[in-house]
């Protein structure tokens, strides 16, 4: 039997964070009317075989959410010329400064982590699965260049989520820096591939430049070629079960519905601010612990993580990574080499084993790994691209994937 599933989109606010409703044997096409004008949304068919029984899927893209996305990221502003004016000496400036800045990261970076998944990575049986990346920032763009297969991705960090102004209010100035300022909260991604926590705590909390990470993670779905079903403000109930978040109670969290550009997978992507510490989970977010417990299996990505789960006061993150992950790639700021040195795990080792940065220098004893420095003594394989703290010298970097053994 073949059914019809629309994904009908209603907008909440200006913002136009929204649910999604599911319509059986109904097909329903809506006029929405954004800030006075009227948008009528692309629609796509996509076949989806599930347990042998084809269901033809409908949805629609969201002209207001990728077009907002693909403003934030200078790609493209007509949409909001009749909205907010923007010169385009200004546009000019600011989309050629990006077009030139994210070449060169493809170019140096990205594409190399492509081929190299492609070709060298975790196995297509597998590259579907969820992507699990903790103590994150906002940073979906290497996630998505590792795991381009994965059908979700859940990210956590501390970093508010916040908001995206109305254009038509704040007026012309106030947008173009804003616009500016997105474009600067991602300086140590276009240098260093990671967030840097008191850069973000400066434009977030103290600068107010910008007011969360929500902007950036626009960014990096319009960048990264994709256009947007649907957006709405999340949290989770008592029981760790995904809910909307209508008011400012709860943990936040935001959640996008995408497509790449010319495909029909849906796909998702959660983030959540929050503390995963485990006072964090204990005082503030204890419902978030009851859903990574019941997390389905994942691939989980660590990099640049300040050495957390090294640290008694972060076990019960580390073993949620150790119990729901297929395979793990992270450099040594993620697991301790000791609890995944066993038969339970299939270990492969790039680039060489260094003394943590200068910046973690009073925790040596803590963080530095003795057992892991004799494992990279061996055979040791070199990737193609750098990331992390050791950045400047591709040859210091190190990464592991490890697969966990049937």
């Amino acid at each position: 039997m073949n059914y019809k599933i629309l994904i009908a989109l209603l907008f909440h606010s200006t913002f136009a964070f929204q649910s999604c409703n599911l319509i059986k044997k109904k097909k329903v096409t809506k006029t929405i009317s954004i800030e006075e004008i009227q948008v009528v949304e692309e629609k796509t068919l996509a076949a989806v075989d599930i347990e042998n029984e084809i269901i033809e899927e409908s949805f629609y893209i969201d002209t207001f959410q990728t077009s907002l996305a693909n403003f934030i990221s200078g790609i493209d502003k007509s949409y909001y010329d009749s909205i907010v004016s923007i010169d385009s000496d200004f546009w000019n400036k600011f989309s050629g400064e990006i077009n030139e800045d994210f070449s060169k990261i493809k170019r140096r970076r990205l594409m190399k982590m492509s081929e190299w998944s492609d070709s060298s990575f975790i196995d297509k049986s597998i590259d579907t699965a969820l992507v699990f990346y903790p103590f994150s920032g906002p940073d979906f763009l290497h996630a998505y260049y590792l795991y381009p297969n994965a059908n979700e991705y859940i990210l956590l960090a501390l970093e508010d989520v916040g908001d995206v102004p109305n254009w038509k209010e704040v007026g012309s100035r106030s947008t173009k820096r804003y616009l500016e300022n997105t474009n600067n909260f991602l300086r140590d991604i276009y240098l260093r591939s990671y967030f840097i926590t008191k850069h973000m705590k400066l434009d977030i909390k103290e600068e107010e430049k910008i007011s969360g990470v929500l902007s950036s993670l626009y960014w990096f779905l319009s960048r990264t070629d994709h256009q947007l079903i649907n957006v709405e403000r999340v949290t989770l109930d008592s029981h760790g079960k995904l809910m909307s978040r209508d008011k400012d109670n709860g943990l936040d969290g935001v959640r996008f519905h995408f497509v790449k550009k010319g495909e029909k997978d849906i796909k998702r992507l959660i983030y959540f601010s929050c503390d995963i510490s485990d006072d964090g989970f204990e005082e503030d977010n204890p419902e978030l612990l009851i859903y990574l417990n019941n997390m389905r299996e994942c691939n989980t990505f660590v990099k640049s993580a300040s050495y957390l789960m090294h640290y008694r006061s972060f076990k019960n993150i580390r073993n949620v990574v150790l119990d729901k992950s297929l395979s793990i790639f992270q450099d040594d700021t993620g697991l301790p080499y000791k609890y995944v040195d066993n038969d339970d795990w299939n270990i492969r080792c790039f680039g060489s084993y260094v003394k943590p940065i200068k910046d973690f220098e009073k925790n040596y004893t803590i963080i530095y790994q003795d057992d892991l420095e004799k494992r990279y003594n061996g055979d040791t394989e070199k990737l193609p691209f750098s990331l992390g703290y050791h950045w400047r010298d591709a040859a210091d970097q190190n990464q592991m994937l490890m697969i966990k053994q049937d």
